[in-house]
Formats: structure tokens, C-alpha cells, sequence
């Protein structure tokens, strides 16, 4: 008789239990992998930060100032004969640019580098939600990123924006249509939350900030960094002659201000601001000009050429590319130079019109924008009410001076009014002007102008600045172009 052999296999249950126990095997290693790669990241991130500021230490020798960075150049041209490794100027978690990952993180503070405040950074760690960052060219740490929001819009570091913006505290910045690009907002490791904002050059405005009692909070503009711990203050931004002038004005509580060279307005007349820190107390301003600094003309444009390419190609991948487009934007600004059109720019798909605006001397406005061939055509309708002063008239429409010439040559206006470029000495506006209107009795002056400028100038304008005279009249309004 034969001996019976067990011949049974695995039941579905047995293979169901062992797929699974495989599975969570997998997913262990796999998150486990995760996480070793991305702490690997942040401490190279880390190190290449401590080399950078070395660096810098070093330029500081041998030339007696720190980089100026962006606009005016980038750290990796500023410091590539310190650092022999251009892959320091890189960080691991940086996909897109893959040459300088720093320089829009990195805040320019003249002599102030010895009292704990933040120098550079980078927000691309675990998913955005990790920032190393560098303070007083000492101390490295990592902190977790901060919500800042705007509209329950969540805004990470990197990125322009503009409005009312709400940090985790419950502080608030406003700043109407001033574009303000956000370095960091982070938890230090003492629970500090350390934001610091950066109003970007050539914005005009006002930004209005509202401190929680104990948050660390900084702003930035070209002529000054303006430190609070709990206040309530403003900054006034214009310009006198190209030079940037912040005027900053203390409701409640104290604000520690930081000249950026320059000169301050004291009695009337312009003296030398210095370097040493400014204590501001409430009921106290402080004005200061700035001279701009030569700035690398070529490496902004080879930076500004390397970004374009790669937000096309990202947005056509389907990326948003939002820190590449506010970092394209920014440095835009500064460059004469042309850009065919950007994803969402092409022909038949920005025809816009904005919402008309009245000003206080009658005048409504309606602009409309068209983007064809890389060109943007800026056509503005303007038309009196019998409100309106009957004395001559005319409008302004304020424009870089780089652009006069070139809007200038494509400009046309109905009923054949004169259309110049230039400083306007009636409205003290530098700009393109038309219509010069003596209106008699019940007349309405309906008239309209249009120009021509390049396509990726008016992607980097924020708002159109429109003035009008009526008289001895003078009004001012601002045409919201991120509507």
C-alpha cells in the first residue's frame, strides 16, 4: 500500500497574507528610503549655505561690502571665484533652475550680519514644507515653513504677491497693488515665527504692517530693512531720479530700521543715513534715499533667458512654475531686452478688458490689453462728465523711460490730439501724454490712445499708473493688471 503525500499548496488566504506582509515591507523601505533621501538634501542644502556665507565673509575682506544680489547680480557670478564647486550654488531639491538656488532667498543687509537675523535660505525641502536658512552668517538651522495667505490662498516662499497678507499670528502686511515677494516665514526652534518679506525695485506704494506681539517679522525694500517685534508702522515707497526712497512712519511700538547706504532726510535737507541701525518709536518716520548699485546687465538677461525657456517648457509639461514665473517677473524689470510671450500669452487668448475707473475730476478710464507677436497693444479710452473742469486738459500715462521711445513709435489717438513722451511738469508724471482740451459748455471730451510695448514688459507690470489734469486739477489712479 503507498504512503499518501501531502500535496497541498498555498490557499488564497496563505498568498493574500503573504502579498500584503510584502507590501508593507515595500512600503517601509520605500518611505524609509524617502526620508534618508530627503535629510541627505537638506544637509547638503545646509553645507552648501555655511560655504556660501564663508564666502561672503571673504568677498567682505577684499571688497568692503557683502553682494548686493538680485536685481543687481547673482550670487554665483558675485562669488565664483571663492567657490570653486559651482555646484554649491545648487541645491539637491532645486529641479527647475539647476545654477543659482539661492540668490532670490538671499537678503542683502550691509554691515548688519552679527545679530541673529536671517541672511539666506532655501524653502524646497520635504515638499516645500522644510527651510534651511543662515543667520548672521553663523548659525545654520531648518525650521518648518509657515503658512502666509492671501484671500485663504496659501503663499509659500518664493513667490510674488500682493493684497492683504495674513501670517499664522494673525499679523498682517497690506499692500494694496505693491508687489511683495516672500523670502521666508518660518518656526525658529525657540517657537518664534520669523517671516520676512521683500517689497520688490521699482514699486511705488504703500505697505501697511500690523505685528503680533511677539513675532519676529522683517521687511525689505531697496533702501531699507525695516525689523518690528509687535508694532504697527508704514512704509511709503516712491523714487526721486531713479533713486528708490522709502519713508518709514511708526503708529505703535518700536521699529528697528537699517539703512541700505543712501542718504536720509533730516530738517529738509539730505544727509548721509549711515549704517547703524535706526530706532523708530511711535509718532517717528524716517526717509531714506538710495543710490542704486551698477548692476550686471549680461548675467541678469542670461538668467532671465535660462528662466524662460524653462517655465515654457515646465507650464507645456503641465507645472504651475510659480516660483520661476514671480522670480521671471521680478528680474524683468531690469532688463531692456524682449521675451516672446509666456504660456497663456499667445494670440487670441488675452484680449482683456479691465472694469472702468471714474477719478475725482470726471474722467473715466477703460483700458484694454492684446498680446500679439510678443507685442502688447495698450489701447485707453478716456472720456470727461460734466463734472469735469472745462480748462485745458490731459491725460498721462506713466511709463519707464525705456519705453517712451518705443511706445512713442507705435502710439495713435482719435481726433487727432497730440501724443508726446517725457516728463510731464503740470502732473509731475514721466510717461506718454495726449489731449491737450479746452471743453466749452456742456461739451464731453471722449477721446482714445493706443502704443505698443513689448509683451513681457507688461507681464511684469503690476498696475498702469493713469493721471489726469482738468484745470488746476490733478487725479491719480492706479489700473490693477493682475485682476
Amino acid at each position: 500500500m503507498r504512503n499518501k503525500r501531502n500535496t497541498k499548496g498555498f490557499t488564497l488566504l496563505d498568498m493574500l497574507i503573504c502579498i500584503s506582509a510584502l507590501l508593507i515591507v515595500a512600503g517601509l523601505i520605500v518611505s524609509t528610503g524617502k526620508q534618508v533621501k530627503y535629510h541627505a538634501h537638506t544637509t547638503i542644502c545646509m553645507n552648501n549655505l555655511r560655504q556660501i556665507t564663508v564666502a561672503m565673509a571673504t568677498y567682505f575682506n577684499d571688497h568692503g561690502d557683502y553682494p548686493r544680489g538680485l536685481p543687481y547680480n547673482t550670487l554665483a557670478n558675485q562669488l565664483n571665484s571663492y567657490i570653486s564647486n559651482e555646484r554649491v550654488f545648487v541645491c539637491p531639491e532645486d529641479r527647475i533652475e539647476q545654477q543659482d538656488s539661492y540668490s532670490q532667498f538671499y537678503v542683502y543687509r550691509g554691515e548688519d550680519t552679527i545679530s541673529g537675523k536671517y541672511v539666506i535660505g532655501c524653502p524646497r525641502h520635504h515638499n516645500d514644507d522644510i527651510m534651511t536658512a543662515v543667520f548672521s552668517l553663523q548659525s545654520a538651522q531648518k525650521g518648518k515653513v509657515a503658512d502666509i495667505k492671501v484671500d485663504d490662498t496659501v503663499i509659500k516662499p518664493g513667490i510674488l504677491t500682493k493684497g492683504t497678507l495674513e501670517l499664522e499670528d494673525g499679523s498682517t502686511i497690506s499692500s494694496d497693488d505693491t508687489q511683495i515677494f516672500v523670502v521666508q516665514s518660518m518656526k525658529l526652534d525657540n517657537g518664534t515665527l520669523y517671516t520676512l518679506l521683500r517689497v520688490i525695485d521699482g514699486e511705488s506704494g504703500t505697505v501697511s504692517v500690523n505685528a503680533t506681539h511677539g513675532t519676529k517679522l522683517e521687511i525689505v525694500t531697496p533702501s531699507v530693512i525695516a525689523g518690528v517685534r509687535g508694532t504697527v508702522f508704514s512704509i511709503q515707497l516712491s523714487s526721486d531720479e531713479n533713486r528708490p526712497v522709502s519713508l518709514v512712519s511708526v503708529t505703535d511700538g518700536k521699529v528697528c530700521v537699517t539703512p541700505l547706504d543712501g542718504m536720509r532726510m533730516e530738517n529738509g535737507a539730505l544727509v548721509g543715513a549711515g549704517r547703524q541701525n535706526i530706532l523708530l518709536t511711535a509718532g517717528n518716520s524716517v526717509e531714506i534715499y538710495t543710490e542704486p548699485p551698477p548692476g550686471n546687465t549680461h548675467d541678469i538677461e542670461v538668467r532671465l533667458n535660462i528662466l524662460h525657456k524653462k517655465i515654457v517648457k515646465g507650464v507645456h509639461q503641465g507645472m504651475k512654475m510659480r516660483r520661476e514665473k514671480s522670480l521671471f517677473k521680478w528680474l524683468l524689470k531690469f532688463s531692456n531686452k524682449t521675451y516672446g510671450a509666456l504660456p497663456g500669452e499667445q494670440d487670441g487668448q488675452n484680449e482683456t478688458t479691465y472694469a472702468a475707473m471714474t477719478d475725482a475730476n470726471g474722467f473715466t478710464t477703460k483700458l484694454t490689453t492684446s498680446i500679439s507677436n510678443g507685442q502688447a497693444t495698450i489701447m485707453l479710452a478716456m472720456s470727461s462728465s460734466p463734472a469735469t473742469p472745462k480748462d485745458l486738459s490731459h491725460m498721462v500715462i506713466e511709463l519707464p523711460a525705456d519705453l517712451w521711445e518705443i511706445a512713442l513709435q507705435s502710439a495713435t489717438s482719435s481726433g487727432g490730439f497730440p501724443v508726446t513722451v517725457g516728463f510731464d511738469p503740470t502732473t509731475g508724471v514721466s510717461g506718454i501724454k495726449f489731449d491737450d482740451t479746452e471743453l466749452k459748455g456742456s461739451q464731453h471730451d471722449n477721446c482714445t490712445v493706443q502704443f505698443s510695448i513689448p509683451a513681457s514688459r507688461l507681464h511684469s507690470m503690476s498696475k498702469l499708473k493713469v493721471t489726469t489734469k482738468a484745470g488746476n486739477n490733478i487725479a491719480s489712479s492706479d489700473i490693477n493688471l493682475d485682476k
